[in-house]
């Protein structure tokens, strides 16, 4: 009777998730916007770190998703986190949503504590994923979405304007290199340049 329970708690799937505010209170600069010359001035809503981890008999798998831009050295990231958590580190993924309205990790934050101590809040909700854990059944299903605009925009015509980027691939509008004297851009049909597409992918 014993080895029989045993044997199913083994092939039991268990699930566990979990979520961390990190929403920082200190002003930081912001991923995507590199053509800003000031640090955040405030906060517009709050930011997470997501995880959900699955169990199987021994094993165990980590899906760690950020609000951020965009992750530095992942490796060293997986490795501290697996060390404090008991999780392989080649079992952890490590995923940005590419916010490009949350902070920048490291790089320009580099002496920030929000740098220094989100790898320390990957860890804090991995952990309180693995407390989570519960037997789950799975499943699949389809579905679609329409909260977003494709941004690839193709040139029907010929046409010379003043387009947002330079040859250099400089923005001519805004930043550094803006100029009040922007060159005309030579656009050939069937080119794709930065626009509104209502007609393209977004799912």
């Amino acid at each position: 009777m014993g080895t029989k329970e045993s044997d199913a708690a083994k092939k039991t799937l268990k699930a566990g998730i979990a979520k961390t505010d990190v929403t920082p209170s200190e002003s930081l600069w912001l991923g995507g916007y590199n053509l800003r010359e000031t640090t955040s001035e405030g906060v517009s809503g709050p930011i997470f770190i997501r995880a959900l981890i699955f169990e199987g008999g021994n094993e165990r798998i980590a899906f760690v998703a950020c609000d951020a831009v965009m992750l530095p050295d992942n490796d060293e990231m997986r490795r501290s986190v697996g060390k404090a958590t008991g999780i392989n580190p080649d079992r952890i993924f490590l995923q940005n949503v590419h916010n490009h309205s949350s902070p920048i990790i490291g790089g320009k934050n580099a002496d920030s504590e929000y740098s220094h101590t989100y790898t320390d809040r990957i860890t804090e909700t991995v952990k309180a994923a693995l407390e989570d854990l519960e037997p789950v059944m799975v499943g699949a299903g389809t579905g679609c979405s329409f909260i977003a605009m494709n941004r690839r925009k193709m040139i029907e015509e010929e046409v010379s304007a003043p387009t947002t980027f330079d040859e250099n691939h400089h923005s001519q509008n805004s930043g550094k290199y803006k100029t009040d004297k922007p060159k005309l851009i030579r656009e050939l049909p069937g080119v794709f340049r930065l626009g509104p597409n209502a007609d393209g992918p977004i799912d």
